[in-house]
């Protein structure tokens, strides 16, 4: 049998549609004040915005009749007819918003309309009015949400600590300060003073605001008008750029928005000037009739449909293009090669005292040593491909186990600055320096061992990293101290390195950090801490490109050589290649 809902259940399922979490309810609350009118807002959320959301604005307020109907569903001021839907310019139009917050809430609502001697207040929970009465009160509007899913446990159970909800509760503030660089916004986080932005309409001085006087140095001005469809902001120098998207900002019309046509735009005009896995920040504001596009498309309007795909991407594309151009950032990226010279304490290798992680030292007598390699290696190494963290054998190649002899074995130098050439009795090892040293890294760190010597920078070095990665790397301090860095906050979303691992060159301390905090992200599985310990590794291995010093060399080859099963790095490619007298004597026709 159909039954009709009741309004309570009606506005329950819409809440779950436009509130999924704190942070939905600041990004709804925060685009009600800018359609008041708002010059400054104040943000204030304890327990990560569960416990309690409290929005302050300046804006032009509520009568008492306005105030009491804000919360009825589908009660909106801001059009009347269908056809006003193609033409709608303020943020919020659906009079959802405040519907759904407060049928999963305990809410207070102070207001007073600009001009009026008296207020208004009015407390609700679970969408039913308790009290409403006249107050004394500042022009503009306060709203209080408390205990935030209160009466949906099955939405609070989705819900995230506290520490994450809060972060993204920050993003949504950011999102607004910078979707409307007039509005002064104020964030404040269990009671400490988290971001503010001067709402001087100055869209750089906004940014500077949030991420800092390094990242805005480091940003491209765009502006490229176009009859009615105009592209404004900043993009960042290729040396800017991420391992994720979680940097980009577009914004239609003053609205924060998600979009393939932006995204694909932006990347296409990068062509070039970015690495495989990397990806450019930017914060663009794109203006346009409000007829050519359409964000009624999801509950959030978050996402957005555009009437002429191609002149938006087209628009976007030649903004961004030009950008780069007027700054000389256009071109393709140098690959620097850093040389591998350690010097003092910065060794490339394991000092000979220390232990080895498979419980095997230098002064274990080589008669005791497990056998040196698990396989033979056989070119080319195209044929090579991990599987399952393994290394397969081509099909049709035997295993080899090398006799007790071939641990008696002899450096004979190093090839391409690269590669160390070692010969035992029956074999010529081909060692990749690199692969080698970042397995033997990556054994320690899993182990719980400290092999990376931290070294203290001269200037200590400033990140600017979204606020969900500089959160995880935050609760990560004690991976990272145990990798070599040390860290600390030092603004909204931007962090200090004091001291990294040795080898790891300075200018890859962005890079590097930024993509451990994507990872971590992505999920809590031992895997993943696996897999940043994989990119600290890389990052602290030995570099190619430069002839090593023999003592460096003989003490590599002697970690490979006498390191049971060192078949593959951790990202699956060989250390070592074995060439026989066999192989040598085919390839010679003998």
């Amino acid at each position: 049998m159909i039954e009709i809902l009741s309004p309570q259940v009606a506005n329950l399922i819409a809440a779950g549609e436009v509130v999924e979490r704190p942070a939905s309810a600041l990004k709804e609350l925060l685009e009600n004040a800018i359609d008041a009118g708002a010059s400054a807002v104040t943000a204030e959320i304890k327990r990560g915005g569960v416990s309690l959301l409290r929005v302050t604005d300046n804006g032009e307020g509520m009568s008492p009749e306005d105030a009491a109907r804000a919360f009825m569903r589908h009660a909106t001021s801001k059009l009347r007819t269908a056809e006003e839907l193609e033409t709608v310019s303020t943020m919020g139009f659906r009079g959802e918003a405040l519907a759904a917050v407060a049928a999963v809430s305990r809410i207070e609502l102070l207001t007073r309309k600009r001009g009026e001697s008296g207020g208004t207040s009015l407390s609700l929970e679970a969408g039913v009015v308790t009290a409403n009465g006249q107050a004394g009160c500042p022009e503009g509007t306060t709203i209080v949400v408390r205990d935030l899913f209160y009466n949906t446990p099955a939405r609070q159970k989705f819900l995230k600590k506290d520490s994450t909800e809060a972060a993204a509760a920050q993003e949504a503030a950011v999102r607004a300060a910078l979707a409307c660089p007039g509005l002064s916004v104020r964030f404040i986080k269990d009671g400490a003073q988290a971001l503010h932005t001067p709402g001087d309409g100055d869209l750089k001085n906004c940014l500077y605001s949030i991420f800092g006087g390094e990242f805005t140095r480091s940003l491209c001005p765009v502006l490229l008008g176009s009859g009615e469809l105009k592209v404004s902001g900043f993009i960042g120098f290729p040396s800017l750029s991420r391992s994720s998207r979680t940097m980009q900002y577009f914004f239609v019309e003053g609205r924060p928005v998600r979009g393939r046509v932006l995204t694909a735009a932006l990347e296409e005009a990068y062509a070039g000037a970015l690495m495989t896995g990397r990806f450019p920040v930017c914060c663009l504001h794109i203006s346009m009739p409000p007829e050519t596009f359409d964000i009624n498309v999801h509950p959030a309007k978050s996402e957005i449909k555009f009437q002429n795909d191609r002149a938006v991407f087209d628009a976007v594309y030649h903004a961004c293009r030009e950008g780069l151009r007027q700054s000389g950032a256009e071109a393709a990226p140098t690959v620097r090669i850093n040389p591998y010279a350690p010097s003092g304490e910065r060794l490339p290798v394991l000092a000979p005292s220390s232990p080895l992680v498979y419980g095997t030292s230098f002064t274990t007598p080589a008669a005791s040593r497990p056998p040196l390699h698990g396989g033979e290696y056989s070119p080319p190494v195209e044929e090579y491909r991990p599987q399952g963290g393994e290394v397969v054998l081509p099909a049709g190649k035997e295993v080899v186990r090398p006799s007790e002899d071939s641990l008696a074995w002899r450096l004979i130098g190093e090839a391409m600055a690269g590669y160390l050439l070692v010969e035992t009795p029956e074999a010529l090892w081909i060692i990749d320096k690199h692969a080698a040293h970042e397995r033997l890294l990556f054994n320690r760190l899993k182990a719980g061992e400290r092999p990376f010597l931290s070294q203290r920078l001269l200037m200590p070095k400033t990140i600017v990293l979204s606020q969900p990665e500089l959160d995880v790397l935050l609760q990560e301090q004690t991976f990272l101290e145990e990798a070599g860095f040390e860290i600390d906050a030092v603004g909204p979303v931007s962090l200090a390195v004091r001291a990294a691992p040795g080898d790891v060159d300075e200018s890859e301390l962005p890079a590097l950090l930024s993509q451990i905090a994507s990872l971590l992200l992505s999920g809590r599985r031992p895997d993943l801490r696996d897999k940043a310990m994989e990119m600290v590794a890389c990052k602290a291995a030995v570099k190619l490109g430069k002839s090593s010093q023999r003592e460096d060399m003989e003490r590599l080859a002697k970690l490979v050589m006498e390191t049971p099963d060192l078949r593959h790095c951790p990202h699956g490619r060989p250390v070592a290649m074995r060439l026989t007298r066999s192989d040598l004597g085919r390839q010679f026709g003998r």
